[in-house]
């Protein structure tokens, strides 16, 4: 549904007047929303030629960053495997994604590269414990903007208790590799949590 919103919105920018593109993208820079003020200028109709000279990039783009990725490691070797955020948020209320849509940059780059990825729930959020921050008072740059605009959606209270995750992103057609790390995570965090359970009945038989 998202995927189709979204190619809905290119369309219609693709075809507005080049004029009031422009307008609007104007008064997105002015309002501090410089990289949505960007992205309304790239969103157009493009011929079969420019479709070719894009993809011709994005391969380029993934050669380089296979390269660095197989040069990474210890001692220049390849990564095997990268685990990362899956967004800066747990689940956000519904309507408000519009507002930090670049904020899935966390993903998207990975669907650029054509990686193989997994997401698995690591921890949940605890409003005693995920108090957000509050140092993100500079936003003369547009990096600082779209954090102060992440962070006004988060909410301890109302998103405690929904899960916290975790990607874990192999090279493209290693699908294996990504399943594979991420059950050595599953199992790990198993673990853990069993270890957790066991202090805790110790410390309250302890008590009685």
């Amino acid at each position: 549904y998202q995927r189709r919103v979204h190619g809905q919105i290119s369309l219609t920018y693709g075809k507005m007047h080049p004029l009031l593109k422009k307008a609007l993208a104007y008064i997105a820079l002015k309002t501090g929303n410089e990289i949505e003020s960007k992205h309304l200028m790239l969103v157009k109709a493009r011929s079969a030629l420019e479709l070719y000279g894009i993809t011709a990039q994005r391969n380029a783009y993934r050669d380089q960053f296979s390269k660095l990725w197989n040069s990474s490691g210890p001692n220049d070797s390849k990564i095997d495997a990268l685990v990362c955020p899956v967004h800066p948020l747990p689940a956000i209320p519904h309507g408000t994604s519009k507002n930090i849509g670049f904020s899935t940059n966390y993903t998207s780059l990975y669907n650029i590269l054509d990686y193989s990825v997994c997401s698995i729930k690591v921890t949940s959020v605890d409003r005693s414990v995920d108090i957000p921050q509050s140092n993100f008072t500079d936003s003369q740059t547009p990096q600082k903007r779209l954090i102060q605009r992440v962070t006004r959606l988060y909410d301890a209270n109302a998103m405690h208790g929904l899960p916290v995750g975790v990607q874990v992103v192999a090279p493209r057609l290693q699908e294996e590799v990504a399943l594979g790390v991420t059950k050595v995570l599953e199992d790990s965090l198993r673990s853990i949590r069993e270890v957790r359970g066991l202090l805790l009945e110790i410390v309250h038989s302890g008590r009685e």
